[in-house]
């Protein structure tokens, strides 16, 4: 399944939508460590999808960015997102997990705030909360949030 059809599935039953984005920011740090894997192993056919999918989810996040809304923080979002699009890319050419693994830092840098903000919300509205933990967001993930 892809990041958008995850993204429309886990809004329609209720999941908020920054629990949403600490799922994607999962998947990408779960398709980087498999494309280190990949680099270790000299797995170039793997490594390649396994990036490609990264730069996918990537582009669902930059997508969605509301700059009306978001101001200041949207736009540092999509330089982020830029930096972190060219960083993968020169990871696939060099087949560079050091630059794999310094994505994944800044990936789950960044998913830790928005997990932080998903905590404080969900402390606001306690349904909230029951909807966030109750739905799965991503089949794929791992991670513990």
């Amino acid at each position: 399944m892809d990041a958008g059809t995850e993204y429309r599935q886990a809004s329609a039953q209720g999941v908020s939508k920054i629990r949403i984005v600490v799922a994607l920011y999962d998947q990408i740090a779960q398709d980087l460590s498999r494309a280190i894997s990949a680099v270790e192993q000299k797995n170039i056919e793997s490594r390649s999808c396994e990036i490609d999918h990264a730069l996918m989810v990537l582009e669902q996040l930059q997508g969605r960015l509301d700059y009306a809304t978001g101001g200041e923080i949207a736009r540092n979002l999509e330089r982020f997102y830029c930096f972190s699009r060219m960083r993968l890319l020169a990871a696939q050419m060099a087949g560079s997990a050091d630059i794999l693994r310094e994505q994944i830092h800044q990936v789950l840098s960044l998913r830790d705030a928005w997990l932080e903000i998903a905590r404080i919300e969900e402390g606001k509205n306690p349904g909230f909360a029951l909807r966030a933990n109750a739905t799965q967001v991503s089949q794929r993930s791992g991670w513990e949030a």
